[in-house]
């Protein structure tokens, strides 16, 4: 399975969540979408380490996932004064993502205090309203510490152990499917038929899709519900 069809997986995977968080109120039916969609963060956080593996330049990636997400949250901020809604550092998944990927640009420097630097950091996002919190930025050093699926695996399942049933509490913004997260295993399937091959991309659309379906999803509450 190349890059580009495993990252569709994971497209999919979080528009199920989404529907089933935003638009679906049988308890039933909400916790069978919320669990299809877990296996999506997972996915995204393993492309983040891929992403740090095979740039050509650590900075510039880091600079355009940072880039996108602020200009996210400027678009949250102008829906916040136009609706009342606040969604402010709570539902942009691109914070947890360039964090996570510049913790593990700092972790992997080889430089003693650059290293500290990035572990206070992951440990600080555990503070803040980051979707996934520190529970998403340990994924992203799993995946980037390590190139082994039996570590993926073996570690995949501590950190659900650690952050589900040892220290719930630090886990920000996982509150609402605690119960189904453990189906994140599931995402380490596609992990192990991916053939290394990027496929067709597209980073723009990429990019572009996590907010347009959160628009249309949220667009449709509206006018439904």
């Amino acid at each position: 399975m190349s890059a580009s069809a495993l990252k569709i997986v994971a497209l999919l995977a979080m528009t199920v969540d989404h529907i089933g968080l935003v638009l679906i109120s049988s308890p039933e039916w909400q916790f069978g979408f919320r669990a299809f969609g877990r296996i999506a963060m997972p996915l995204f956080c393993f492309f983040i380490a891929q992403g740090y593996h095979h740039t050509s330049s650590k900075i510039r990636y880091f600079l355009r996932l940072s880039g996108f997400a602020l200009l996210l949250e400027c678009f949250l901020f102008i829906y916040f004064l136009l609706s009342g809604n606040n969604y402010l550092f709570s539902v942009n998944i691109f914070l947890t993502l360039s964090t996570g990927l510049g913790c593990l640009m700092l972790i992997k420097s080889k430089d003693p205090l650059l290293l500290t630097l990035g572990i206070v950091l992951a440990l600080a996002v555990s503070y803040t309203n980051f979707d996934y919190g520190l529970y998403g930025i340990a994924i992203i050093l799993l995946f980037g510490l390590s190139n082994s699926f039996p570590v993926y695996v073996v570690g995949l399942a501590a950190i659900n152990l650690v952050f589900l049933h040892i220290l719930p509490t630090i886990s920000v913004g996982m509150d609402n499917f605690l119960s189904s997260q453990w189906f994140s295993m599931f995402a380490l399937l596609g992990i192990l038929f991916y053939n290394g091959l990027p496929g067709k991309q597209n980073k723009t659309f990429f990019y572009l899709y996590y907010p347009l379906h959160l628009i249309v999803i949220v667009a449709i509450r509206d006018i439904f519900y």
